[in-house]
């Protein structure tokens, strides 16, 4: 088969899977809404876990996922030199993993070297492992624009298809709005009639939750 083909029909599945994604949840209002993005890893925490945190920049999500379990191993990588991480590359790893978090950081790569990347977290997860992956919500009037390296956007439905096409079962999605109480209030419960006919969401982020597969 040559490039070509290959690309086609590398498409052609990634279609087919965004369709299924949205198929399960119908439509971006149906996702239930978080307001922080540890709202949806913290019940995938259990002690002794082990967590890898991808493209983890200044490593704040340790003080949050080890202040709620002090039992959990977290784990960094980024390519960033000048941080303080345990790893640059997926080859220097050399153990596995409960949890991988991809916290804002699919939409600054291309489509394939989306795909790749999630690959290589799915081969460095223990059987049956989870992944919480994050991206801006491209239904948010300007969410994605506020950054000039972002590539590659993604509906929730994209979001879906790319998680399930490097390999994983999609378990569940998530809208983030980390809004205080009043704003929240007010957008979800008196404004979400405009967000509906305008076609847009508070909400910040889309988070997909996967799971890789459960045989060694």
């Amino acid at each position: 088969m040559d490039d070509l083909e290959q690309q086609i029909k590398s498409w052609s599945t990634f279609y087919s899977l965004q369709k299924k994604g949205r198929k399960k949840f119908g439509s971006i209002w149906r996702i239930p809404l978080s307001k922080k993005l540890m709202h949806v890893i913290a019940p995938l925490l259990h002690d002794g876990m082990s967590v890898l945190d991808v493209g983890a920049h200044d490593r704040k999500l340790e003080s949050k996922i080890t202040a709620l379990n002090s039992t959990i191993h977290y784990k960094s990588l980024d390519i960033d030199p000048f941080g303080n991480h345990d790893y640059r590359s997926f080859d220097e790893i050399k153990e596995k993993f409960d949890i991988a978090i991809l916290s804002e950081v699919i939409e600054h790569l291309t489509f394939p070297e989306g795909v790749h990347l999630l690959q290589q977290i799915e081969s460095v997860l223990k059987p049956g492992g989870a992944i919480v992956v994050s991206t801006p919500n491209m239904k948010h009037p300007h969410r994605y624009w506020t950054s000039p390296d972002h590539i590659t956007p993604y509906n929730f439905d994209a979001l879906a298809g790319i998680l399930m096409m490097a390999g994983f079962e999609l378990e569940n999605m998530h809208r983030i709005h980390n809004q205080p109480f009043f704003p929240f209030y007010f957008r979800r419960w008196i404004g979400s009639w405009l967000h509906w006919y305008l076609d847009i969401d508070f909400a910040l982020s889309i988070v997909a939750v996967g799971r890789a597969s459960k045989k060694t």
